[in-house]
């Protein structure tokens, strides 16, 4: 099944690769997220309430390689690569005695989505983006601190964890021309993952709000 949609995602880049590079953009760009993991449970709903009292959101980042390609002047085909950190907060444990623990996954994304343009203006335009997207958690990092000596343990459990997952992403944004050539975007998006990042009674999935600049150049 991963395979499966590994394929689906990568099909269309070798499609468009033979097209018109007349009709390609390129760019680079990143953001700034508001991470966080949705929890759901085999039915243990005390747990899920405990464990959704202590964990809370974190910050995380991504910086993004993108492409599109034209259909038209309103509609693009929306690709890339990505690398992403996601994670959660854990609120102080004074029962094993530790505080300030902070969970991190780091992974490379690749989405395949459609741009939509819109109120289109000489040297600028509104747009709405939606897609999939796949992601190889690649490490994990984590790390608390002592409630009595006050001394920061780092901890990393990378094998414990799915490495492949997918999930799904929507957003809007506004871009304006610096030239003929370029041009630069802002969106706001936001992620949503639809797998677990481990299998058991507590399925977490990393989900994250962005706020992300871009620099899009017009081949």
């Amino acid at each position: 099944m991963k395979s499966l949609i590994t394929l689906i995602l990568l099909c269309p880049l070798f499609a468009f690769a033979q097209q018109d590079s007349s009709n390609w953009r390129i760019g680079a760009g990143g953001s700034f997220d508001r991470t966080y993991r949705w929890l759901s449970t085999d039915g243990e709903d005390a747990i899920k309430e405990l464990y959704d009292t202590l964990e809370s959101q974190d910050f995380g980042m991504s910086v993004r390689f993108l492409a599109a390609y034209k259909l038209n002047e309103k509609l693009d085909i929306t690709s890339g690569i990505a690398y992403a950190r996601r994670g959660f907060q854990v609120d102080t444990l004074k029962s094993v005695g530790i505080k300030d623990m902070v969970e991190r996954f780091h992974q490379v994304e690749i989405p395949i989505g459609v741009r939509l343009h819109f109120l289109k203006r000489k040297s600028s335009n509104f747009f709405l983006d939606a897609g999939i997207f796949g992601a190889y958690m690649f490490k994990h990092q984590g790390s608390f601190r002592e409630l009595v000596r006050d001394t920061e343990t780092r901890f990393s459990n990378t094998s414990n964890y799915n490495a492949i997952g997918f999930g799904c992403y929507g957003g809007m944004g506004f871009q304006a021309k610096l030239n003929d050539s370029y041009a630069v975007a802002f969106d706001i998006s936001y992620r949503q993952s639809l797998s677990a990042i481990a299998e058991g009674n507590l399925n977490r999935r990393l989900n994250a709000a962005a706020i992300g600049i871009a620099i899009i150049h017009d081949l």
